[in-house]
């Protein structure tokens, strides 16, 4: 008996959500492909076979997330600033009095 073998790790939880949840230009779905990919090699015993597909599933993973998360954030931004220039549009010309000084009576 030898020394306990590392086994690689197939990120495949990671790129389930991240193919249900933040599939950026299918990022997520390559992830997932290549973390089957990893474990089929880790199944039939190549290690190196495993390794090199789960580091491809791991950066895959990463690159899809840090994409959705910036994303996200441009587009509550971009609401937030629409509805922050309809909420100053509508205060501004919902009384008689805004709509006569912005006449010049």
């Amino acid at each position: 008996m030898g020394p306990p073998v590392a086994v690689p790790r197939d990120h495949l939880l990671c790129s389930i959500f991240n193919t249900i949840y933040g599939n950026f230009c299918c990022l997520g779905f390559l992830a997932l492909i290549f973390s089957v990919k990893s474990r089929d090699r880790k199944l039939s015993g190549d290690k190196d076979g495993a390794c090199h597909y789960a580091s491809t599933a791991k950066c895959l993973n990463i690159v899809a997330l840090v994409l959705s998360i910036v994303v996200f954030i441009i587009i509550i931004g971009l609401v937030s600033a629409k509805v922050a220039a309809l909420v100053y549009l509508l205060q501004g010309t919902g009384s008689v009095e805004n709509q006569s000084r912005n006449l010049g009576r």
